[in-house]
């Protein structure tokens, strides 16, 4: 059975993943109604026709890409800092003298 440590550890848990998903939509929101709409197109041009290899809206990629960096960022911070924060061990607990 978990004790009350790790019930707070959980709950730390699905808040900082509850305020990344928050910020992720946001950011993504933010972005999509901030950066103007483009195209990005990747390909060749042969003498008789156009080779597509890439194609996409580049306006919804960035906004997906500083969405998912702004995210990660508090992601990784929350659980270093919050969940997975580590106590002050003293020497002599580890080494047996």
């Amino acid at each position: 059975m978990a004790d009350s440590g790790n019930k707070g550890m959980l709950l730390t848990f699905v808040m900082i993943y509850m305020v990344s998903l928050g910020l992720n939509l946001l950011v993504n929101h933010l972005c999509l109604t901030g950066f103007p709409k483009f195209n990005f197109d990747f390909g060749i041009t042969t003498e008789t026709q156009y080779i597509n290899f890439l194609s996409f809206k580049g306006n919804k990629f960035l906004a997906f890409f500083f969405a998912t960096l702004a995210s990660a960022f508090l992601n990784f911070f929350g659980q270093k800092f919050l969940v997975f924060k580590t106590a002050k061990a003293d020497f002599e607990d580890v080494v047996d003298i």
